[in-house]
C-alpha cells in the first residue's frame, strides 16, 4: 500500500515539476505580442485578428535560410495589409530575422502609413545601416551595417526614453528620446515598401514581431536564438524548481512517516 501511495506522491509531483519547467521555458517575450507574421509559407498573422498581409502573385517567394523559413522579396513587390489596427505608441519592441544584399540608398523593411502623416513609422535601412523614424521622434539611425548577405536578427525596442537597436541579441545602440508614435486608425502597413511604394527592399525576411512592449535583452536574445545565461539565484531563498523538489521531498517524507507509525 505504501509503495503505491509513494509512486502515485512521486509521480503527481514529476508532472508538477515538468509542467512548472515546461511554463518557464515558455519565452516571456509572447507577453505583449500583438502582432506576429512567421512568413513561413504565407502572410498570415499569428496573433488573431491583427491582420494577414496579402502578397502578390509574382515578386515573391518563400525559402529557407540558415534554418529560418521565410520570404525572399524582390525589389518593389507589394506586400501590405489595409487597416491594421495597431498602435505601438511609446513603448513598443519590431524585431525580424533580415538578410539583404549592399545597395546604395534606402531600403524599407517595414512600414505603417504615408510619410506625411503623424501615426507614420518605418524601419529601413540606409546603405545597409538600421534605422528607425518616426515624425514625433525623427530620424534614428543606429550606425549598424547589416547589408553583408548574411542573415540577422534585428530587433528595436522604445520605452518612451530610449530607443534600444538589437543585432544577434546584442544592444548594439542605445538613443535618448522622449516621445510616442502617434496612433492611427484604419492605416495600412507595408513589408518591403512604404505605403507610397517606394524604397524597395529587396532580400530575405522572416518572422516578423511587434510588441505592446519593449522587450528586455534577455527576451530579445531568446528571438534571436542565442544562448542565456541563467541568472544568479540569490543567496537566500530558493529557486521555483527547487521549491517544487523541496515540496515533493516534504510529501515523500510525511508519507513515509505515517507509514511507519502505522506499521509501528
Amino acid at each position: 500500500m505504501f509503495g503505491n501511495s509513494f509512486k502515485k506522491l512521486l509521480s503527481l509531483g514529476l508532472i508538477i515539476l515538468v509542467t512548472m519547467s515546461l511554463t518557464l521555458a515558455v519565452d516571456a517575450a509572447d507577453e505583449g505580442l500583438i502582432s506576429h507574421w512567421k512568413l513561413e509559407s504565407d502572410g498570415t498573422n499569428s496573433v488573431e485578428g491583427a491582420g494577414d498581409f496579402i502578397l502578390p502573385d509574382t515578386g515573391v517567394a518563400f525559402e529557407t535560410v540558415d534554418g529560418h523559413k521565410g520570404i525572399s522579396i524582390t525589389r518593389g513587390a507589394v506586400i501590405y495589409r489595409h487597416n491594421w489596427g495597431i498602435n505601438i505608441g511609446s513603448n513598443f519592441t519590431i524585431a525580424m530575422f533580415v538578410k539583404g544584399a549592399p545597395f546604395e540608398g534606402y531600403e524599407i523593411l517595414f512600414a505603417k502609413g504615408r510619410k506625411d502623416e503623424q501615426c507614420h513609422f518605418e524601419v529601413y535601412l540606409e546603405s545597409g545601416y538600421l534605422c528607425f523614424y518616426a515624425p514625433s521622434l525623427g530620424d534614428l539611425k543606429s550606425g549598424i551595417y547589416i547589408n553583408d548577405n548574411e542573415l540577422h536578427h534585428i530587433a528595436i525596442t522604445f520605452d518612451g526614453q530610449n530607443a534600444n537597436f538589437y543585432v544577434g541579441g546584442e544592444n548594439m545602440k542605445t538613443i535618448e528620446i522622449q516621445g510616442s508614435v502617434a496612433d492611427g486608425v484604419g492605416e495600412a502597413v507595408m513589408l518591403g515598401l512604404l505605403v507610397e511604394q517606394m524604397f524597395g527592399f529587396e532580400g530575405f525576411i522572416s518572422d516578423l514581431r511587434v510588441y505592446n512592449k519593449a522587450l528586455n535583452e534577455n527576451d530579445i536574445k531568446s528571438l534571436a536564438g542565442v544562448e542565456i545565461e541563467p541568472e544568479p539565484q540569490p543567496e537566500t531563498g530558493l529557486s521555483l524548481v527547487s521549491l517544487i523538489v523541496a515540496s515533493v521531498t516534504i510529501a515523500c517524507t510525511v508519507v513515509l512517516f505515517k507509514r511507519r507509525r502505522v506499521t509501528a
